[in-house]
């Protein structure tokens, strides 16, 4: 018999239906859009969200148990705000629609071909009733909500479609999971508006709640657990949702926390593609790239936890290592190739965050340390203080090393010039208190064969005479703390804080330098706020 192909157009206008409204509920059948609404702040409008590839990876794992990776071949996720799951700018283009179609059916037919067959179709497929239950048990959990009845029955029509072509029912159950799989409802994170033509705020509902939940959190869809929450009301209070956290942050898939919230924030991802030069740095190989992004990552990891505060992010007493990055950092462990909790002496040159050697190399060019860059990612990542973009015409710093003086002797000149003084008085200062560190993270005393010199001044006057006393005095600024909260603010939202929000991100801060700082309890301050829980949509989204 000859197999026919069909249109992924056919399948998306099958499930969207006639209207084109997607989701919309209409009479008969289970209406999971019943959350309490109600005009409840001055809450920043929110696009609809697309999966990025990591969420869309994650998803299709825990929804089939699949082994197939079709994210791998989607184009990268652009990035904005330092961050690749912002909404805004999570557009689809022909090509990713393309490989989406691909994917749908690669995985249906895995499915239906495979053990994972019996975990899905656990009825007799050629009974409509059964198919009815299969849908809706598949199609609930893909679209992280209930179904309609009137999006069952699409979904019986595409089996309809497969029969009357004189195909069997089990092209028909394909054609269906093609279609869960190509349906925007699988494919974005709707969030819907009782009133399409109003910007006012209203509460998520329960499924909305609980998906903004999972992938804030674990960066995939709700568990059984969450969905059970969502149907039973449990997220709509304080406690609810306390609880629900507590309960996701212990299951191994909180991870993706460290892996695209600090993978991201501090820069982790970047070390993959980052290449010292050989020439320079003959030392560099990637057993050492692999340790100092291990070493991040356990590191945030205890902060993760809740087993050091956050207020000890930049000056900590331990780090991990194991015997290769202990030798690179200069200090007498001996410890084997597996990574280790190690406490550190106050005089040891490792004391937290700003010395971790991940860090310390994304933030440098191949061949030589750069103030410019690590001034930036500390102005710009830990004090939310984005610098001026260079003047036109303004040529950079050679990225060699400099025949004789040290870096701080080329920046001192570059600053004399009027036009650049502006930029560099707030970056440079910053970066050069790191000085102490070489373009890989190791440590030294001369640049050039001159002594380092890594004293400076933050933006407010207060002096420093090194990293850690920098450190100390970025650890007590206010800034800081706000910082952080509105970093995770906005990955946990998908978008930037709107003007009009930022007395909820400083409350926050407040009640989480109150509450002894613990990474958790902000999680939890995050996930109960207003902002979190509601929704405004725009004029244009509604169009």
């Amino acid at each position: 018999m000859v197999r026919l192909n069909y249109s992924p157009l056919l399948l998306v206008v099958a499930l969207v239906g006639c209207d084109g409204v997607i989701g919309s509920g209409g009479p008969g059948g289970n209406d999971p859009f019943s959350g309490p609404g109600g005009d409840v702040g001055a809450i920043g409008a929110q696009v609809m969200h697309r999966l990025n590839r990591t969420e869309y990876r994650n998803t299709v794992r825990d929804l089939l148990g699949t082994q197939l990776d079709p994210a791998a071949s989607f184009p990268a996720d652009d990035v904005s705000l330092g961050f690749d799951n912002i909404a805004q700018v999570l557009t689809i283009s022909p090509l990713q629609f393309e490989l989406y179609e691909q994917a749908a059916e690669d995985l249906a037919l895995e499915m239906l071909t495979t053990a994972i067959r019996d975990t899905i179709v656990f009825c007799d497929p050629n009974v409509a009733s059964c198919r009815d239950d299969i849908f809706r048990e598949l199609a609930s959990r893909a679209w992280r909500r209930p179904t309609t009845d009137a999006e069952i029955v699409r979904l019986q029509q595409l089996v309809d479609v497969a029969l009357n072509e004189g195909e069997g029912v089990e092209r028909g159950l394909e054609l269906a999971v093609r279609g869960i799989l190509l349906s925007p409802h699988f494919i974005y994170r709707p969030e819907l508006d009782d009133d399409p033509s109003s910007t006012e705020s209203h509460l998520l509902n329960d499924y909305e709640l609980a998906s903004r939940l999972s992938y804030f959190l674990w960066s995939s869809m709700p568990d059984d657990a969450l969905f059970d929450a969502a149907a039973n009301g449990r997220l709509r209070d304080d406690a609810g949702l306390r609880a629900e956290v507590d309960r996701m942050l212990s299951d191994p898939k909180a991870q993706s926390l460290v892996d695209n919230f600090a993978g991201q924030w501090l820069r982790i991802r970047s070390l993959d593609d980052h290449v010292p030069d050989y020439a320079t740095f003959p030392e560099w190989d990637e057993s050492l790239r692999t340790s100092m992004s291990q070493e991040t990552k356990l590191f945030f990891g205890d902060f993760l936890r809740g087993d050091v505060p956050m207020n000890e992010l930049l000056l900590t007493d331990f780090t991990y290592l194991n015997d290769r990055l202990a030798a690179h950092y200069g200090l007498p462990f001996d410890l084997g190739p597996e990574l280790q909790r190690v406490n550190l002496e106050p005089t040891d040159p490792r004391f937290g965050l700003l010395t971790l050697g991940s860090l310390l190399t994304v933030t440098s060019t191949p061949t030589r340390t750069s103030p410019v860059k690590r001034g930036v990612w500390i102005l710009e990542q830990l004090l939310c203080s984005e610098p001026p973009p260079p003047p036109p015409g303004v040529e950079g710093l050679p990225q060699d090393g400099m025949s004789s003086g040290t870096l701080r002797d080329l920046l001192e000149q570059h600053r004399a010039d009027p036009t650049c003084a502006s930029c560099h008085n707030l970056m440079d200062p910053l970066g050069l208190g790191l000085e102490h560190y070489d373009a890989i993270g190791a440590y030294r005393t001369q640049d050039q064969g001159f002594p380092v010199d890594a004293s400076g001044e933050l933006i407010g006057g207060q002096a420093f005479a090194d990293g850690r006393e920098m450190a100390a005095l970025i650890q007590e600024d206010e800034r800081f703390d706000v910082c952080v909260v509105e970093k995770l603010f906005l990955y946990a939202l998908g978008r930037q804080p709107g003007s009009s929000e930022y007395p909820f991100l400083e409350g926050i801060a407040q009640s989480f330098a109150q509450s002894g700082a613990e990474l958790p309890e902000l999680i939890k301050l995050i996930a109960t706020s207003e902002p979190f829980r509601t929704r405004r949509g725009t004029l244009e989204e509604s169009q």
